[in-house]
């Protein structure tokens, strides 16, 4: 029991640095964006801006919800008798496949 509680206080701490980190650097690029001299470098800072900020705003979602489902016995789909099911790997690799490369 101690051991998972400490790999948990570890991960949290590992989440807490990898929200900050993205947002140090969100914070740079926003930064370079606006000191930019071409169109070019411009868009290239603004997208790793957004890469930057949405890793943020992912890490400190997930370490809220981890409270949460810490906090009040388990996942928020079984606390309201909602069963998930997560689909395999392959099939969320292709579908991020086909959002990257549709957007372009």
């Amino acid at each position: 029991m101690l051991l998972d509680e400490d790999r948990k206080a570890r991960q949290d701490r590992m989440l807490g640095e990898l929200a900050d980190l993205a947002m140090e650097l969100a914070r740079d690029m926003a930064a370079k964006a606006r000191k930019a001299d071409s169109l070019e470098d411009t868009e290239r800072c603004a997208l790793t801006f957004d890469r930057m900020a949405r890793s943020a705003r992912l890490s400190i979602a997930l370490s809220r919800k981890l409270e949460r489902d810490s906090g009040e016995g388990g996942p928020l789909g079984s606390r309201h008798g909602i069963t998930l099911h997560a689909r395999p790997a392959s099939a969320r690799a292709r579908t991020i496949l086909f959002m990257v490369t549709s957007s372009s």
